[in-house]
């Protein structure tokens, strides 16, 4: 394909350092239109590791805590909030209390914001990491119309 995958913006100089964009226009004011690789006919290639301005988002973490009682549930909930890396958070029915999505450059740097950071934290009981190979879907569309 065509493409650099990467935006003008993402420069060796602004790397290692953290940037709080609160929306994708802020994002592309910061950083500049990313340049996403493209297969023949010019689409777009989704899910490609190089695209979304060099990070890749599909990082799931499952988390069971050791202890869910007292403080420990909104001590784990204040700590994941101090991470942008972590994008989304939710409580979970089964065995597992949380399931993280998180954000990385690769899987190097998600190994390693894994091991500085997440199994850190106190009260981490048991976790498992998932990596997503292929997007198949990915929409902020809401069935609306389906659940009238």
């Amino acid at each position: 394909g065509t493409g650099t995958g990467t935006a003008a913006g993402t420069l060796s100089t602004n790397a290692n350092q953290i940037f709080l964009v609160s929306s994708q226009r802020e994002l592309t004011q910061t950083f500049g239109t990313p340049t996403f690789y493209t297969d023949a006919s010019g689409t777009p290639i989704q899910g490609y590791e190089l695209n979304e301005y060099g990070l890749q988002a599909a990082y799931s973490f499952l988390i069971k805590l050791s202890r869910t009682s007292g403080n420990a549930l909104s001590e784990f909930e204040a700590a994941v909030g101090d991470f942008p890396e972590i994008v989304e958070c939710y409580t979970m029915t089964g065995t597992m209390d949380y399931m993280l999505k998180i954000v990385a450059k690769d899987i190097r740097h998600y190994e390693q914001f894994v091991r500085t950071n997440l199994v850190q934290l106190p009260n981490i009981g048991e976790f498992h990491s998932h990596v997503a190979v292929t997007r198949i879907k990915d929409t902020t569309a809401l069935p609306l119309m389906t659940q009238l």
